[in-house]
């Protein structure tokens, strides 16, 4: 599952001529441990995220 977090571990980068978006680790993600995100795009970017995020 990804996650928002304004202290993601992974960024993503959109690709839409391929159709793809990838997911980048941007720092050491152990074993099981949950891949988080910045919704916003940029992993130093504070700014609250425009939709509310369902758990």
């Amino acid at each position: 599952m990804k996650k928002n977090s304004y202290q993601p571990n992974a960024l993503y980068v959109k690709k839409f001529d391929q159709q793809i978006i990838e997911i980048i680790a941007y720092k050491y993600i152990r074993k099981g441990q949950e891949i988080t995100i910045n919704y916003n795009g940029n992993v130093d970017d504070l700014t609250p995220i425009w939709f509310d995020v369902m758990e």
